[in-house]
């Protein structure tokens, strides 16, 4: 019988096996997005979550996907809570630092470029295919390995590398349109 068989059934043995094999990819996803002063809490909960509702889980060979979800849903509650008691916590603000880096070569831009670049970055991650914002945020924001990542979401690693490959060039594409379009407005404007 299968390891994950066996933790559907109510093994007790099974889960901290499976903890143990998700357990550091899945840190990682929790600590990112709430911080590392919520992290044993949203993990506590992640594994109650997962234990409870076992059952619910389909394919056992997307039990790292799966266990994924449930930890960005108690991540999600978490920030929630935070905002709801007036702690604010912006998960993601890495990822736009980390975007302008890439082909944005502006050493001495002026904070208003700065701003102004910020913000078309979050307009271009924002229309980005969920898949690949996706796997750009576990990649470049919560810094896994594409094998984990590949793992973690039950894909072949190619398919990872593919998606972080074309995000990029997407994101870079919608930079270029925004700038151009800001330059025809500045043109407009000036005529």
């Amino acid at each position: 019988m299968s390891l994950v068989r066996r933790w559907k059934s109510g093994d007790a043995d099974a889960f901290p096996m499976i903890q143990s094999e998700f357990g550091e990819g899945l840190r990682k996803i929790v600590s990112r997005l709430v911080g590392k002063e919520y992290t044993d809490d949203v993990m506590q909960d992640t594994y109650q979550r997962a234990y409870h509702y076992r059952h619910t889980l389909r394919d056992e060979q997307k039990l790292g996907p799966w266990l994924a979800q449930i930890a960005r849903n108690q991540c999600k509650e978490r920030l929630k809570q935070n905002y709801a008691d007036g702690l604010v916590a912006r998960p993601g603000d890495d990822l736009m630092d980390i975007l302008a880096e890439y082909n944005v070569d502006r050493p001495f831009m002026n904070l208003i470029d700065q701003v102004t670049l910020r913000i078309d970055l979050e307009r271009a991650f924002s229309h980005l295919p969920k898949l690949n914002r996706e796997v750009l945020d576990l990649h470049y924001v919560q810094e896994l390995p594409v094998p984990d990542i590949a793992k973690l979401l039950g894909l072949p690693v190619s398919t990872v590398k593919w998606r972080i490959h074309r995000g990029l060039e997407l994101c870079r594409l919608q930079m270029l349109e925004y700038q151009f379009e800001q330059g025809r407005t500045k043109e407009d404007k000036t005529k």
